[in-house]
Formats: C-alpha cells, sequence, structure tokens
C-alpha cells in the first residue's frame, strides 16, 4: 500500500484493518484460560479430551468470526465512518475480506499456542517463513493490480494458508503423540 498508493488510501487500509484485531483479542479471552488444563491433559496424553477442547476452541473462533463478521457487515462501515469522520463506504468488501482474515488469523495464534504447548515449536517457524515468502512475493503483484481490494486479499490468503498449515502441524502432533 506505502509503495503504490496515496496517503488517503493508506489512512483507509489502516482504519478498516484495525477491526481485524477484534477477533484476536475476544478469542484471548476465551482460549488463554484452557491452555493450563489442555496442557495436563497432553503431558497425561489424554489424547481425547486433547481433541475435544481443541475442537471446541475451533468451533468457537468459528461462531465468533461469524459473529463479528455480521457486526461489520452491518455497523463495521457506519461505526467507523462515525468515529473517524472519514467517508469508507465503498470499502465495505475489504473490510469484510479484512474481518474474515481476522478470523483465521486468531486460528493461527491460537494454533501457535496450542503447538508450543505440545512442545513442537519446530513446525512454527516454517509456517511463519512461508507466510513471508508468500507476502513478500504476491503481495506486491496484488497490491498492484487490485490496490486496497489487493492488500485485503493477501492478507486473507495468507492467514488462511498459515492456518491451514498450523492445523496439520497440530495434527501431525497428535498422531505422532
Amino acid at each position: 500500500i506505502d509503495s503504490f498508493s496515496t496517503e488517503h488510501i493508506q489512512t483507509v487500509y489502516n482504519i478498516i484493518f484495525m477491526p481485524a484485531f477484534v477477533i484476536n483479542m475476544m478469542s484471548e479471552f476465551i482460549f488463554k484460560p484452557l491452555l493450563t488444563p489442555l496442557a495436563c491433559y497432553w503431558n497425561d496424553c489424554k489424547m481425547k479430551e486433547v481433541k475435544k477442547i481443541i475442537l471446541k476452541l475451533l468451533v468457537i473462533l468459528i461462531g465468533l468470526t461469524v459473529f463479528v463478521l455480521a457486526g461489520g457487515y452491518v455497523l463495521g462501515i457506519p461505526v467507523l465512518e462515525l468515529v473517524y469522520g472519514i467517508e469508507l463506504a465503498e470499502f465495505k468488501r475489504e473490510l469484510m475480506l479484512l474481518l474474515l482474515g481476522g478470523g483465521f488469523s486468531a486460528t493461527v495464534y491460537l494454533a501457535y499456542n496450542l503447538l508450543t504447548m505440545m512442545r513442537v515449536q519446530k513446525y512454527i517457524l516454517p509456517g511463519y517463513i512461508g507466510g513471508l515468502l508468500y507476502v513478500a512475493i504476491l503481495a506486491w503483484i496484488f497490491v498492484f493490480k487490485f490496490g486496497i481490494t489487493g492488500a485485503a486479499m493477501t492478507y486473507l490468503t495468507v492467514e488462511v494458508l498459515m492456518c491451514c498449515y498450523f492445523l496439520i502441524m497440530i495434527g501431525v502432533a497428535i498422531k505422532k503423540r
């Protein structure tokens, strides 16, 4: 965005990107208290309980994401326009892409914590390096070609890819256990 857009577009992107962290912030309150019992189940090799809690956390994140998407669809643009005093109606699609990306980002963060709890941190760095390479290559292309929509698409797709990778690595760790 910095390289291809105006200062106004950069400002707009920052404004509509900020709500994407809402899901991540809200999810912290849900999954942090469950990490200790989850770690105990993991250490005791109670895989049925581990899988049950992980599934519960993922379902909660999906529900939270749907809730935030619905709220963002109805209230997102009007509230942001009220708070920032800037016209944003034409960026509703990008807001929704970013909010959806925020749901995947929260899942990535949960998976990061789960992999750490499982003591398989070696799976984390490759996921972030892959995400970095993806963004380093495709963000330029997407933003150059599609502007702010390309930036939102880049955020969403990198979070989806990292989420898939981390969930697969959790599956690998559980299977090995």
